[in-house]
């Protein structure tokens, strides 16, 4: 089975409607399930609106709710199943339904699947398409790189940034092992 879940804030209810209908328009998911504040747990919402009053406003409060509201997800739904997160700013393609299909199949066989701004390795004919490159030292907070003993200087930071707008996790304890270490860590900093 495969579940979609997404979040959004109280002013993005015209994207809430147009993110349910072209998913629904797959019709591949078993559930839709968006998060709204308002779903949050107390003790994440103090945290993320002592964010909010303090500025830190992008993804909504550095997204420190995204790995509650996917082990919350991945809680309510059975061994082995299939949960994509995507950010509710995302639009779903149903001429790109093979390749959604595609993509839970290789979630199935590897547990997670993920995107990162690299340079793809294949070739897209004649297209001049242009790929966004982020290696983690441009956008990962320092007090984070501090957290975890790296410097400017160490191999990590230099990779390219995996992209937490759309990735895909199966139901196992891998994947609930590495959300759990995402929630923990967001607990520390």
């Amino acid at each position: 089975k495969i579940y979609l879940c997404s979040f959004a804030s109280s002013d993005l209810d015209r994207s809430v409607k147009r993110f349910k209908k072209q998913a629904n328009e797959l019709n591949v998911y078993e559930k839709i399930n968006i998060y709204r504040p308002k779903n949050f747990s107390n003790e994440l919402k103090e945290k993320v609106n002592k964010l909010l009053k303090i500025g830190k406003k992008r993804l909504y409060a550095y997204a420190i709710w995204k790995p509650n509201i996917i082990l919350n997800n991945l809680e309510k739904i059975s061994e082995n199943s299939i949960l994509h997160y995507a950010d509710i700013g995302c639009h779903f393609n149903l001429k790109g339904i093979d390749k959604l299909k595609e993509y839970f199949k290789i979630t199935d066989k590897h547990s997670m699947l993920t995107f990162d701004y690299s340079r793809p390795k294949e070739k897209f004919g004649s297209m001049n398409y242009k790929f966004q490159q982020y290696p983690e030292y441009k956008y990962t907070k320092g007090d984070l790189i501090n957290y975890f003993g790296l410097n400017y200087e160490s191999p990590i930071i230099n990779t390219p940034q995996i992209w937490s707008g759309s990735f895909f996790v199966k139901k196992c304890d891998f994947t609930l092992k590495l959300l759990n270490s995402w929630k923990n860590v967001f607990n520390q900093i």
